[in-house]
């Protein structure tokens, strides 16, 4: 083996991790070309979310080094124990977003809905053994508890593959299932699992559970099965394949200025705690079918471009219950100047051109600047890169709060802009999940004199 296969081959197991377990399967056994940009799955469909890890991570990211080195093996440790449990049951992780995980359980060839029910549940049902060496410690004088609330939904969903190959691809899944089971994980407390009232009436008689209302139910016990799904393991086909064809083909699922940070960091966990700028970008416009796929692709293949223009970084794609969401960092995961007046350059420069993308509906954005944990979040053998603080979920509030339209911005963006944008104050605002009330503002405009910095 010559000096640049082995370079490949080393570059390819660095970027493996960061897609999902069926679109490296597909890419490895029939190529790029042959990879279905849209495509229907029955099964079922865990939404995993954490409780109270937001001030967990920055109380310890706070403290600096020591405190840092903390945090990435409890999150190491943690999701590493969580995601081999639901790998060894069949889960396929699609979306990280802060400490949440969504994950695809497709039934398996020769399986019933009935048998691919019972297993999710059995997995669901285990996941608090997988976590619970890892989810309460003393760490630097903290406290950490992380207890898990998780929701399950069964039906058909889709796979979408979004993107260009130019800059990079995206796969995301999306329907009724996905949308249930978020709804599910709503309804739980730390340690519960809610069942759609799909999944629950697949299960058999003797589960043991409650109601929760018409459209869940909480599980407690159900019949216990065996586990059928084989290890995993690289098929045969991708050994065929050169190192070098497929990890081009791996590759071009990397956002780049991840891809640039992944292959020069080497290491399995990375992250610091820095400021930066969130985006977020809400539209009316759900991908829930195939005839949806094109205008929608159209509108995100024009996200990637405006982000790359401004020095974004495209962190996630969240097609779920708040219709297509985008999140945009500016500031990480290399430092930029002026990330404040870039992320508003961008906001602005979206709404410009929203109007030609028919899936850009009720376009909605929202921009907070703070402190957050920016850094890998998973397992060795699957993970991503994520940012989490409350300036996370100020922008993704500020997205999608009722009643109002165009860029909504929060005090700390606003007064790092100076005059080379045009705002107006809209006031005080509470936000769902977010203590007390934020002075927000409208932007409308950026000078065009500046543009060219």
């Amino acid at each position: 083996m010559n000096n640049t296969t082995e370079s490949f081959k080393d570059t390819l197991e660095l970027i493996r991790p960061y897609l999902p377990s069926g679109i490296v399967r597909r890419l490895a056994n029939f190529g790029e070309s042959k990879l279905q940009r849209s495509q229907s799955f029955e099964g079922a469909v865990l939404f995993f979310d954490v409780v109270g890890f937001t001030p967990t991570t920055l109380a310890l990211a706070a403290k600096g080094t020591r405190g840092i080195d903390a945090l990435q093996i409890v999150l190491s440790n943690y999701y590493t124990g969580l995601l081999k449990h639901l790998n060894e049951w069949g889960g396929a992780v699609y979306q990280f977003a802060g400490d949440s995980v969504l994950v695809s359980f497709e039934k398996r060839e020769g399986e019933t809905a009935e048998e691919a029910a019972l297993r999710v549940a059995n997995c669901a049902l285990g996941i608090s053994n997988s976590i619970a060496e890892y989810s309460s410690n003393e760490l630097l004088g903290e406290t950490v508890n992380l207890p898990a609330r998780v929701g399950l939904a069964y039906g058909v969903y889709q796979e979408f593959i979004l993107g260009e190959q130019d800059r990079f691809l995206r796969a995301v899944i999306a329907g009724a299932p996905v949308d249930q089971s978020i709804a599910a994980e709503k309804q739980a407390l730390g340690g519960d699992i809610i069942l759609s009232s799909s999944l629950w009436n697949l299960l058999p008689a003797s589960k043991v559970g409650e109601n929760v209302n018409s459209d869940f139910f909480r599980l407690i016990d159900c019949e216990k099965c065996e586990n059928s799904v084989p290890p995993p393991s690289r098929s045969t086909t991708e050994e065929r394949f050169s190192d070098e064809r497929f990890f081009k083909r791996c590759r071009r699922f990397i956002v780049p200025e991840l891809y640039q940070r992944v292959t020069s960091v080497h290491k399995a966990f990375s992250g610091d705690y820095r400021e930066v700028a969130s985006v977020f970008v809400r539209i009316d416009a759900p991908l829930e079918s195939h005839s949806d796929s094109k205008n929608f692709n159209d509108f995100f293949i024009y996200v990637q471009s405006v982000a790359a223009s401004c020095s974004g970084t495209f962190v996630l794609t969240d097609l779920s219950d708040k219709g297509g969401v985008f999140s945009v960092l500016f500031g990480a995961p290399a430092a930029l100047e002026n990330k404040e007046a870039l992320a508003a350059r961008f906001a602005v420069r979206l709404m410009e051109g929203a109007s030609n993308y028919s899936a850009a509906k009720n376009l909605q954005i929202g921009i907070s600047t703070g402190m957050a944990y920016c850094g890998d979040l998973g397992a060795p053998f699957r993970k991503d890169f994520t940012a989490i603080g409350e300036m996370m979920n100020i922008a993704a509030r500020l997205a999608t709060l009722s009643g109002y339209s165009g860029i909504l911005i929060d005090f700390q963006t606003k007064s790092k802009l100076g005059k080379n944008f045009s705002f107006h104050e809209v006031g005080d605002v509470e936000l769902k999940g977010v203590t007390g009330a934020k002075k927000v503002f409208q932007l409308t405009s950026e000078q065009k004199i500046f543009r060219d910095f």
